[in-house]
C-alpha cells in the first residue's frame, strides 16, 4: 500500500576501524537507540569459515541507494580467496560471488542457509564490477581483525560484551592508521580490476 521501507534514522558512535591502507575495510559502529533489533544475525565461525564454490548465497543491500533499499539477490560463491592489490604491496583476500548488487550494495550482508536451515552471515559485500563479479570481506577476515583488536565479543555471543565504559575507552584510530595528505586524491589501483579504487 505505498509503504515506505528501509528507511531507519539513528545516531552512531564509530568504536574502531580498520587502516585504509593496511586495514581490512571493516569499521566497528555502535548504534545509539535503546532496544534498537532483537540481536538476530549469527555469523558463520565454524572450522576455517569458508563456504565451498558454488553455495547459494544471499545478498541483502540497498540496491541503487534508497529506491532499492531492504532488497534481496541471490547468486553463488564463484570463487574463495581471490587476492588483490588494493594499495599495500601485500594483497588482500576477498571472496568472490555472483549475488546481483549495484551501487549502495555496499555494506550489505551475504548469507548462507546451512544444513538445518539457519541463515548464517558469510561476509560483507563491498568492491564490485556489476551484477556477477562482486568482492566480499569474507568473515574470516572480519573474525581476524576482531581477534586481533580484542573484538570478539562482537561476532561470538558466547563472550561477554565489555561495559559501555570500557567501550567509550577504546582507541577509535587504529594503531597503524595513515592518512597521507591532507584531503587525498583518488586513483586507480590495479589495471587489472579498474574498478577498484582507493583515497590516496
Amino acid at each position: 500500500n505505498g509503504r515506505r521501507v528501509g528507511e531507519m534514522k539513528m545516531t552512531a558512535k564509530v568504536i574502531s576501524y580498520s587502516d585504509a591502507e593496511h586495514g581490512e575495510d571493516i569499521a566497528l559502529l555502535m548504534i545509539r537507540k535503546r532496544n534498537f533489533i532483537v540481536p538476530s544475525a549469527k555469523f558463520y565461525l565454524e572450522g576455517e569459515m569458508i563456504v565451498p564454490i558454488g553455495t547459494q548465497l544471499y545478498h541483502v543491500g540497498s540496491l541503487l541507494g534508497q529506491a532499492g533499499s531492504n532488497s534481496m539477490t541471490t547468486g553463488i560463491v564463484s570463487q574463495v580467496g581471490r587476492v588483490l592489490d588494493i594499495g599495500n604491496g601485500d594483497g588482500v583476500v576477498f571472496d568472490q560471488t555472483t549475488v546481483t548488487a549495484f551501487p549502495g550494495s555496499s555494506g550489505g550482508g551475504v548469507w548462507f542457509k546451512n544444513k538445518d536451515g539457519q541463515a548464517l552471515y558469510v561476509g560483507m559485500l563491498v568492491r564490485g564490477a556489476g551484477e556477477t563479479f562482486n568482492l566480499t570481506v569474507p568473515i574470516r577476515r572480519m573474525h581476524k581483525w576482531a581477534k586481533e583488536n580484542n573484538f570478539l565479543w562482537v561476532l561470538d555471543a558466547t563472550i561477554d560484551t565489555p561495559s559501555l565504559k570500557n567501550i567509550k575507552s577504546f582507541s577509535v584510530e587504529p594503531s597503524n592508521a595513515s592518512f597521507g595528505n591532507s584531503g587525498g586524491s583518488i586513483g586507480v589501483v590495479n589495471k587489472e580490476f579498474p574498478f577498484l579504487i582507493r583515497r590516496g
